[in-house]
């Protein structure tokens, strides 16, 4: 049924009637006629400044095809200007901070362009989140030939538009220096380059904002993205209708792929939105949650992320606030326990995200993660050991690798290219310790309570790594009774030459049957639900396999780590089954002579290896150390 003041509006071949939409706007989906194979949606809107008609039709900003005009950077000054002296959730991260050891002066102009040394003085700095490319080569980065000569200016050729209009936007923001990861660190030092990759938590979280160039796949791209590509994704047509008392009004319509009234999508277009290069590198995971705030030149539209909301060029309202995540839990956590809870609740879920970003050189894979690392240790007074957490490394030791052709397919990591880390770098019971994407089964840890409902996203079942059937002592199934690491470079955060755990757990050995093809302790236990052909076993280096396998047919060399169970239903605690790791050893070596216990290897993670109750009543109990 159609009211009697239905406004038509004609779009292409399409005609749709819409009696006052109980939505904030005119959502219309095109016929398959305009886009066959997309569904879309008509924003419907009046031009900035024109006076609303309907409650449900309002104005709206044109998207600039040019983001290095004026009124596009008076527009982020504007967000910027607000951001600082109206939000009390981002008020706490504006403090007169350290300036970073080497940072950019802008000056008034580019003549006046050098790089600044830190004497310990306090000033406020932007910096710039960006794709290296090929185009970063020894003009565009600072080395210890090039100091002093950076020190008395920095000239800029084609190859560093990226770095140039950085500049230009914090010159105009009203800010006096930069932050520029290429020019910022001395990248041939390696003592240097260690030290300042520690302190990306502080070089990050206490800048005003960070620049991030969306658009641009390298450095000679520029901040600025291509007004082709803007004009392509940002059509804006005119349409003459009636307002409600019959006068002529002149409507605009744009489509647009994701809807237009949702305050999760935080810029628009009318293509589907595709990941940027920046947004896949994984240096930039780590840049995007411990910056406060964020700048995006997109190639769809400028716009803008804080603690408080998020805000684009198209729309005058703003949006929700980017999710909850390291850099956010400070202003919103009530009490130190759920900061805590929270802190363990993310890690796990940044690195799954970190593992499946893309990193030039897989020695980054630590390094890569310093910045957060540093933040949580100062947050949580936590030890870190080579990615885990010592407060949370009965789970954290639960990490695996899905087997070839599970994986998402959004990533672009191919599961074949799983490789164990040359040594030294990490210790083989840490996820660092092999390239490619890492997943973790959803937990439920007793001391923590339930974690954060994100994890379902990755698997259904959940992970208990106490023994629920022991609730006065709650002992828990592995016990981690010492560990140390010690580390590779100046960079506590980093690689390590030697790292170790000592444990106390149950331990079952195995041998392969290349018979049977399948795994099987020397005397099979009378385990209920022990069945060796649904063991479900996930190595961490599919290459590795084939060795595996010829070294397990000699009994001794190989065996299972009892470290929690999988709940398949949840209450039904009895029919919990096992999740262990699977270890090789035990080894000779140095680290044998320090431990009378064995030294063990992981080579990967177990499930559906029988009831966890059976384990603790047919399996003895022993300490070993993992390496």
């Amino acid at each position: 049924m159609e009211a009697e003041n239905a406004c038509s509006l004609n779009f292409q071949r399409v005609k749709v009637r819409d009696p006052c939409s109980s939505v904030p706007y005119f959502l219309l989906k095109l016929l398959k006629a305009v886009h066959p194979s997309e569904i879309l949606f008509i924003d419907t809107i009046l031009c900035a400044g024109s006076p609303s008609q309907w409650a449900r039709i309002g104005p709206a900003r044109d998207i600039s095809t040019d983001s290095s005009r004026q009124d596009c950077i008076n527009l982020a000054k504007t967000w910027l200007t607000k951001c600082v002296e109206t939000h009390s959730e981002c008020l706490w991260k504006l403090n007169d901070s350290l300036l970073p050891t080497l940072t950019i002066e802008v000056g008034s102009c580019e003549t006046e362009v050098r790089l600044h040394v830190a004497a310990g003085e306090k000033g406020e700095y932007a910096a710039l989140s960006h794709c290296w490319g090929s185009s970063v080569g020894p003009s565009l980065t600072t080395t210890q030939d090039t100091l002093e000569d950076r020190k008395r200016s920095i000239e800029f050729d084609a190859a560093s538009k990226s770095f140039q209009h950085a500049i230009e936007v914090t010159r105009d923001l009203g800010i006096k220096y930069l932050w520029i990861d290429a020019l910022c660190i001395i990248q041939d030092s390696k003592e240097q380059w260690a030290q300042e990759t520690e302190k990306m938590s502080r070089v990050y979280n206490n800048a005003v904002v960070t620049l991030y160039a969306d658009s641009a796949r390298d450095a000679s791209q520029g901040l600025f993205p291509d007004p082709l590509d803007r004009e392509s994704v940002n059509s804006v047509f005119q349409m003459p209708s009636q307002g409600p008392n019959g006068e002529p009004v002149m409507i605009r319509v744009r489509p647009r792929y994701q809807d237009p009234t949702s305050l999760d999508t935080i810029y628009h277009s009318a293509k589907p939105l595709t990941p940027s290069k920046l947004s896949v590198r994984g240096w930039a995971l780590q840049e995007s949650i411990l910056s406060p705030r964020e700048l995006h030149f997109a190639k769809e539209e400028m716009y803008w992320i804080c603690s408080t909301h998020s805000r684009c060029e198209c729309k005058l309202r703003p949006g929700q606030a980017s999710p909850m995540t390291l850099g956010r839990l400070g202003a919103r956590s009530t009490s130190d326990n759920e900061f805590r809870r929270h802190m363990y609740s993310e890690w796990p879920i940044l690195v799954m995200d970190f593992t499946r970003r893309s990193l030039t050189l897989q020695s980054d894979r630590l390094p890569a993660l310093a910045g957060l690392a540093d933040w949580f240790a100062q947050h949580t007074k936590d030890s870190y050991l080579c990615g885990l957490w010592a407060s949370d490394m009965r789970y954290g030791l639960t990490w695996f690798i899905k087997p070839s052709g599970q994986e998402e397919a959004s990533t672009a990591w191919a599961p074949s290219l799983n490789r164990r880390m040359a040594e030294p770098y990490a210790p083989t019971w840490s996820w660092a310790s092999v390239s490619g994407p890492i997943t973790y089964y959803g937990p439920y840890m007793t001391q923590f309570g339930s974690r954060n409902p994100r994890y379902k996203s990755y698997d259904q079942y959940e992970i208990d790594i106490c023994d629920a059937h022991n609730k006065e002592t709650n002992t828990p199934i592995l016990e981690i009774t010492a560990g140390n690491v010690r580390p590779l470079t100046q960079n506590k955060y980093g690689p390590v030459s030697n790292a170790w755990l000592k444990v106390i757990g149950y331990v079952l050995p195995l041998q392969y049957n290349t018979i049977r093809n399948l795994w099987l302790p020397p005397t099979l236990p009378h385990f209920e639900h022990f069945d060796p052909r649904r063991l479900e076993v996930m190595y961490d280096v599919p290459t590795e396999v084939p060795d595996i396998l010829a070294a397990a047919q000699v009994a001794g060399r190989f065996g299972l780590l009892f470290v929690g169970t999988r709940v398949e239903r949840r209450g039904a605690r009895a029919g919990d089954q096992a999740v262990c790791l699977l270890l090789e050893g035990p080894f000779d070596g140095a680290e044998s002579l320090v431990f009378p216990a064995g030294v063990y290897r992981r080579r990967g993670l177990v499930t559906r290896a029988g009831w966890g109750v059976a384990w603790r009543e047919k399996v003895m109990r022993g300490g070993l150390v993992l390496v």
